[in-house]
């Protein structure tokens, strides 16, 4: 009895080689997207836009992303003031604000001022 052929359909390698050079630049672009890691130790130098959040509450734009200052002073709640920050990173804390990692504020100056 004859049987009919059957054609195995493999993927060329090509469309795999493909499929993994598009897989890999997926990931670099991520990678790109996300935010620095915030360490737990003192971190100089942070330039950061002061932005207005919900509920009244103000955060630091950064290159870690949005950080949820304790103790702001009041004369820099003024929203897209640009800053230079020493930050500390405060863990097993919360806020009504939620809207990103908690940090302690040790020196502040509006950028291109002197460190306060």
């Amino acid at each position: 009895m004859n049987r009919p052929y059957t054609l195995r359909l493999r993927p060329p390698i090509a469309i795999t080689i493909l499929c993994a050079i598009l897989a890999a630049q997926s990931i670099a672009q991520t990678r790109e997207l996300l935010p620095a890691v915030l360490p737990n130790s003192d971190v100089p130098n942070v330039v950061a836009t002061i932005r207005s959040a919900v509920s009244g509450c103000w955060v630091l734009d950064t290159e870690f992303g949005l950080l949820q200052p304790t103790n702001l002073s009041p004369e820099f709640e003024v929203e897209g003031l640009e800053v230079v920050v020493t930050i500390r990173k405060r863990d097993g804390m919360t806020t009504a604000c939620m809207v990103g990692p908690i940090v302690t504020i040790s020196q502040i100056a509006r950028a291109g001022a002197a460190a306060k």
